[in-house]
């Protein structure tokens, strides 16, 4: 047994799907890592779950991009919302990290 004042990193297990391994998807998550994208957004339409084969694409992909941004400490923000044509969106958005600020409005 030995003591740390610091918690050792949790090893994350990597589940690939047909969310991740999208082309879009992985071409934003590569901008985050780089930090070149200032905001962007996932649209999933109303019947991409059925063309995923995924109950519920947007949940996996706001997982991943959570864990990402907590694992690697991304200066980015994560939101969730509703599209008017009842689709779902995830959407990105930097934070400026001297500050702590970003954008205040709720999106619901």
């Amino acid at each position: 047994m030995q003591f740390s004042r610091t918690p050792p990193p949790r090893k994350r297990k990597k589940y690939p799907n047909r969310v991740t391994n999208d082309p879009s998807f992985v071409r934003m998550v590569a901008g985050l890592r780089v930090g070149s994208i200032e905001q962007a957004a996932l649209v999933f339409g109303p019947n991409d779950d059925k063309k995923l084969k995924i109950a519920h694409p947007w949940r996996v992909a706001a997982d991943h991009l959570r864990r990402l941004i907590k694992d690697e400490r991304l200066p980015y923000r994560l939101n969730k919302y509703q599209t008017e044509d009842g689709g779902r969106a995830v959407r990105v958005i930097r934070v400026n990290i001297e500050t702590e600020e970003g954008p205040k409005e709720r999106i619901a």
